[in-house]
């Protein structure tokens, strides 16, 4: 599911130039972006190694994406970015956020796919011990965030988007994963 939601979103970008935030193992890699070009960012210095060596026409970082997401790197690189691949484990939405409030230079029509792994926490009633969540829980309470999760991350998109100047021209999400305690969502962002 995770590989046909890219794949559809790549068919909706011209010349897609991807920022992956989380290089894993690759397996997305292989089966949607390696005929194209990108940055990866990955932690774990033996998989960043493992990455680059798989990835030669693109720029790994051995870092944490929340350091490399600032307009001094972003902008600077030789590609401007316009399809944006958000894969955490867990909570995305600090992630989201830096990237469209630090001022990073993205085209003005951008593909962005996210893998949020929050509704677990959520299921487990943890939203008041997760800073992303706090100004939702007060507003809908916590069982209607759990409840409503997709709705909830596309007003929270749509707000982090906006910060930047993008609206959303397409979304969609569903649940998956065991007990659908994950939640995929895509969106085409225009400015």
């Amino acid at each position: 599911m995770k590989i046909l939601l890219r794949n559809n979103l790549l068919n909706e970008v011209e010349n897609p130039t991807v920022l992956e935030t989380h290089g894993g193992l690759g397996k997305i890699f292989d089966a949607c972006y390696s005929k194209l070009n990108g940055v990866t960012f990955e932690i774990n210095p033996r998989k960043a190694e493992y990455l680059a060596r798989r990835r030669p026409e693109w720029i790994v970082f051995q870092s944490d994406c929340m350091d490399g997401i600032r307009p001094e790197l972003i902008n600077h690189m030789p590609l401007k970015f316009n399809f944006i691949d958000i894969d955490p484990y867990g909570d995305p939405w600090e992630i989201i956020g830096a990237i469209f409030s630090r001022g990073c230079s993205f085209k003005n029509r951008i593909g962005v796919c996210v893998n949020d792994g929050l509704r677990l926490r959520l299921k487990r009633s943890q939203a008041w011990q997760t800073k992303t969540m706090l100004e939702k829980l007060e507003k809908y309470g916590e069982s209607k965030i759990y409840r409503e999760y997709k709705k909830l991350a596309h007003e929270l998109f749509t707000e982090k988007a906006a910060i930047a100047g993008y609206q959303i021209k397409k979304w969609t999400s569903y649940y998956c994963g065991h007990l659908d305690q994950m939640t995929h969502y895509a969106a085409i962002l225009s400015r």
